[in-house]
């Protein structure tokens, strides 16, 4: 049975810049597929679905996403850009999903692009932003809450708010704070526009500058992350000088001694 109170979540959200209307299923296959549903049948921005375990959770590129029943956050959302470069709501819901965890727990969080969100150099949540037909994004989040280390995944190093924190917290209250970051990230770039979204993405990065390799067209590749561009993609520096802007490229850190990036 599962303890998670919808109820207290949708008391505490401030629904200034987004109209949330949240949901919850205590199983399903996986939550962008619900969203997906849900778009086609009419449903607006600020739908929002929750559940506690997903039996096909995906991310980027079609890889699985696993989490033990009742100790992640796995939402899907359906958002309006609050700009008009639609590319720049993958860097928005990294900072608000950030933002939203440092708010609730203290941790402090870094940014890999394209969609991870880093504690201590170890992956705590991944964000999966598709794009069907029409203004609104389907936005993905699997947030590593209440796992302990034996429940973590070992194909990359990650961790969850507990273990970070040596304690479980609640789900619902880091829930509200992700989703008022979120409204709150919204509501500043509805305000103010584009131009500060890539410099904020930035200041939380500590990709840029490092070596990394990518897979492009099938062909592995390396070089340094030298930028993020105005539209959000990642700009890499080969050995030869020449630039490559990467929008959907899998991009992985090399690793370094001391970095677990």
């Amino acid at each position: 049975m599962s303890g998670f109170d919808l109820a207290m979540v949708s008391a505490g959200l401030r629904r200034v810049a987004i109209a949330w209307d949240p949901h919850f299923i205590p199983r399903c296959d996986s939550t962008q597929e619900l969203a997906r549903s849900a778009l086609e049948a009419g449903a607006g921005s600020g739908w929002l679905t929750i559940t506690d375990f997903q039996r096909r959770g995906r991310g980027r590129q079609g890889r699985a996403w696993y989490a033990p029943p009742a100790r992640a956050l796995l939402f899907s959302a359906l958002l309006r850009s609050p700009v008009a470069t639609p590319s720049l709501v993958p860097l928005l819901a990294g900072q608000a999903v950030a933002q939203g965890i440092e708010d609730a727990t203290g941790l402090l969080t870094e940014l890999k692009w394209p969609n991870d969100v880093l504690a201590g150099g170890r992956k705590l949540a991944g964000i999966l932003c598709e794009r069907p037909s029409g203004p609104l994004v389907i936005v993905g989040v699997g947030a590593n809450v209440n796992q302990s280390a034996e429940e973590l995944t070992q194909e990359s190093p990650a961790t969850s708010i507990a273990v970070a924190l040596g304690e479980p917290v609640s789900r619902e209250a880091v829930m509200i704070a992700l989703l008022n970051a979120f409204d709150t990230i919204w509501e500043r770039a509805a305000r103010e526009g584009s131009a500060w979204i890539v410099p904020a993405w930035r200041s939380r990065s500590p990709m840029l500058g490092r070596e990394v390799t990518f897979n492009l067209g099938g062909i592995q590749q390396a070089g340094v992350a030298e930028d993020i561009s105005d539209d959000g993609a990642l700009v890499i520096r080969a050995a030869d000088g020449r630039l490559t802007r990467l929008s959907a490229g899998d991009v992985h850190e090399v690793r370094t001694p001391g970095a677990q990036l």
